[in-house]
């Protein structure tokens, strides 16, 4: 295993999180097995070019980010939406004080479509950096009930 591989492997895990697949899930929209693509995000495998674009497609980002961890742009992809949060004079308080909070940003993890939601999110009061905090916990547990398929179930079925 290279160090190249280990972070092409550390950044498809993040990019297949945040889009909330499994690996399965993201081989089979990939075009390759999930053995195969299990390999590649452990840095046992390197793709051939052919299966990075792919994979890139399938990962909704390019191949230059999981090559280098820069967008086309030269900017890091896992702070763009944290930093139009940041650059945006409309934005919740509460939201900006999270987004201040860079090292809780690192630990949380927040991907680009947690931070859209975080921002597209109306209502008739400003939540706190609290809140918000609150609101991202809500929303990855919904989202973990739909990956299991609970949300699905008529309430009388559900356990």
């Amino acid at each position: 295993m290279t160090d190249m591989s280990s972070e092409l492997g550390n950044r498809l895990r993040a990019a297949r999180k945040g889009l909330n697949l499994s690996q399965a899930a993201l081989a089979k929209l990939a075009g390759i097995s999930q053995p195969y693509y299990g390999q590649i995000e452990v840095g046992d495998r390197e793709p051939s070019p052919e299966v990075l674009r792919k994979l890139a497609k399938a990962a909704d980002t390019t191949v230059a980010w999981l090559l280098d961890g820069v967008s086309e742009h030269g900017v890091d992809c896992a702070a763009d939406q944290r930093m139009a949060v940041l650059n945006d004079p409309l934005v919740a308080a509460g939201l900006r004080a999270l987004a201040e909070d860079e090292p809780m940003c690192g630990v949380l993890e927040i991907s680009n479509a947690e931070w859209g939601v975080l921002k597209s999110i109306q209502m008739t009061f400003q939540p706190d950096k609290e809140g918000y905090l609150l609101l991202l916990h809500a929303f990855r547990h919904v989202e973990r009930l739909a990956s299991v398929g609970r949300l699905a179930k008529p309430r009388k079925q559900r356990d």
